[in-house]
């Protein structure tokens, strides 16, 4: 009998102590608006506001003309909070929402995101629901943590949504396909038209399970992307705003969460608040027996415990939420992700792993991680752990596992978990199956040294034709057409130096007579000889070519007439002090032509023929350098 009071007494107590919560929950509630604002929503007849027409489980317009969702649930806190009253406007499209907000056709407008372009028409409350955006992808996908890397992937988004315009700014050269609605792009993903889409956790958990799109898994999430949903305001109404704002902070994270509940189906186990309900049991009980006497240090006793209620709510979701997103993560992964003790034993493991590491059994916790490796490599891995544990960044190394017979690589990479006293206790590791990439990278190795010795082969070759195109096939020395891109480049030089270059032109006296007297081939030898004499005693910079036939051609750089005449009269000696076995002495005639400053090639060579043809005519077997007549 008393086990019935006692539970008696308890259930009367916990009604009297929410009727008094509530009351004084209202009470401190009314307080919350200033005289303007209460004049505000006096003469406030209605709020007219625009939905998202088909955002289900945000929001909806369903096919009777009613107003739903989890956004229509909260709205319909803030009209009890606020005593407006929200009119709906119908619309047939989000599009469409957005264009008669723009043109003012209402007050406001539900659960978007704030965005630069939105705050050219539009001021933004506080956010009323937070939610973060995933990837999803297909099963074979693997884990996006670097969208960068999957930029010539093609993303599905629905037409006007605030993370379209994000995406834009933040990657410019991804490939983003739009479609009229959340369902439509889900199933591209899934009908292979599209390789991924990036939207809210709830909307993709409930259209997933709802559609039965289980071929489709979260594949990771954008640092800092998330839902942020307020209410947008027109005409820049701030008193509207500041009302919106208190409504929206009175809103718990127990009633939040109760709407989303009534949404989406999704289960938390929480357990029980021994020291939150005595707290609350205590300070409500203080209220109970003192009365209205402490109505004020209640009122402010009951909101920083309600501040902190909420706090542990929403640490307690966190956590939740980390918890699932570290899960999705590691499941999602197509790597091994393991876990080792001190030991080298498994503790943890990714799904990935049982085919990564090519495990027979059903479950890798408690086996050694050194099995999966080729014996040999034992002793390597075991000293890396070592370094690790050690809290030393070995980086990226790689090991031959004993799948497919010792032929697997696997790429390590591995961190140490330290205890709240800093010191290491387990040990995580990502394993990559690249066995594919290093036959590939050794192939490319081999054709790329291929490559660089077909390169040099090349080289050598083209070096030998140059030499070939350059080279005056009897004599040795350089041809004409090799002196002609000389002379051209010496001529350029002379003029941005201020410079000078002497040409000498020279050519065999008689020399017809040797060819027809004793036959080309004697020929050929004095030619022959006159050049290896030539050769020897002109400078190393100069240019020695042969002009054709028995004509020879030098040019000699930074060379005045003082000094060109006595280079000239020594190759003319020396070539008369030749001796030939088959024929008497040979002699040269030679003309010489000083580059001056308005001369281009034509010109010099013109001095040049004109100065031989002197030497020449005046008995041959001399030097004349060009003068004007």
């Amino acid at each position: 009998m008393k086990k019935y009071i006692h539970v008696l007494s308890i259930v009367s107590l916990s009604v009297i102590l929410l009727a008094v919560g509530f009351f004084i929950h209202e009470i401190v509630y009314a307080e919350n608006f200033t005289q303007e604002e209460q004049a505000y929503i006096a003469s406030k007849n209605t709020v007219k506001i625009l939905v998202d027409p088909d955002w289900y489980p945000y929001e909806e317009i369903d096919e009777k003309g009613n107003y739903r969702g989890i956004a229509a649930d909260l709205i319909a806190l803030i009209e009890n909070r606020t005593g407006l009253e929200f009119e709906l406007v119908h619309t047939k499209s989000w599009d469409e929402s957005l264009e008669l907000s723009k043109k003012g056709k209402a007050d406001a407008i539900s659960m978007l995101n704030e965005t630069p372009e939105r705050r050219k028409w539009l001021i933004f409350t506080k956010p009323y629901y937070t939610d973060p955006n995933v990837f999803i992808t297909r099963d074979e996908h693997e884990y996006i943590s670097d969208l960068n890397r999957f930029i010539d992937e093609t993303m599905v988004l629905p037409k006007g949504t605030s993370i379209e315009e994000r995406l834009r700014t933040d990657y410019p050269k991804l490939k983003i396909l739009l479609v009229d609605s959340e369902a439509k792009a889900i199933e591209m993903v899934d009908e292979k038209k599209a390789d991924m889409t990036l939207r809210s956790l709830t909307m993709a958990a409930y259209v997933i399970n709802k559609d039965g799109y289980f071929n489709l898994k979260i594949s990771g999430e954008i640092p800092k992307y998330e839902n942020r949903l307020r209410i947008g305001i027109t005409n820049d109404d701030e008193m509207l705003q500041g009302i919106l704002n208190k409504a929206i902070d009175s809103i718990s994270q127990q009633e939040l969460q109760s709407v989303i509940n009534s949404h989406i189906s999704l289960e938390y186990d929480k357990g029980f608040n021994y020291r939150l309900f005595s707290i609350t049991f205590a300070l409500f009980s203080i209220v109970l027996f003192i009365g209205l006497y402490w109505l004020k240090k209640i009122r402010s006793l009951n909101k920083a415990l309600n501040e902190r209620q909420a706090e542990l709510i929403y640490l307690n979701e966190k956590v939740i939420e980390s918890e699932r997103l570290y899960k999705s993560i590691l499941d999602a992964s197509p790597n091994a992700i393991v876990m080792l003790d001190m030991k080298y034993n498994i503790i943890l493991a990714s799904n990935a792993a049982i085919d990564v590491l090519g495990y027979n059994g059903d479950n890798l916790i408690g086996e050694n991680i050194l099995q999966f490796f080729a014996e040999d490599e034992h002793l390597e891995i075991e000293k890396n752990i070592d370094r690790v544990f050690q809290e030393e960044n070995i980086g990226t190394t790689n090991y031959r596992g004993r799948k497919n017979d010792n032929a697997t690589i696997y790429e390590v990479n591995s961190r140490a978990i330290k205890d709240e006293n800093g010191n290491s206790i387990n040990l995580v590791s990502i394993i990559r199956d690249v066995t594919q990439r290093a036959t590939l990278e050794e192939a490319l190795e081999a054709r790329e040294k291929q490559y660089k010795e077909l390169a040099k082969e090349l080289e050598r070759k083209n070096i030998s034709l140059s030499e070939r195109v350059s080279i005056d096939n009897l004599t040795g020395i350089k041809n004409r057409y090799y002196f002609d891109e000389r002379i051209k480049e010496e001529v350029d030089l002379a003029k941005r130096q201020k410079a000078s270059f002497s040409l000498l032109l020279f050519d065999l006296d008689h020399f017809k007579l040797v060819n027809d007297n004793f036959g080309h081939d004697v020929g050929d030898k004095v030619l022959k000889r006159v050049t290896d004499a030539v050769s020897k005693i002109i400078r190393s910079y100069d240019i020695f070519a042969r002009w054709g036939g028995e004509e020879f051609v030098v040019l000699m750089p930074n060379t005045t007439e003082a000094e060109a005449v006595p280079a000239a009269e020594k190759i003319r000696r020396t070539v008369e002090d030749i001796s030939h076995p088959d024929i008497e002495k040979i002699t040269i005639s030679i003309g010489i032509a000083i580059w001056e400053a308005d001369d281009d090639v034509d010109q010099i060579f013109v001095k040049a023929d004109k100065a031989l043809y002197t030497a020449k005519n005046q008995g041959r077997n001399r030097v004349i350098v060009y003068k004007k007549s």
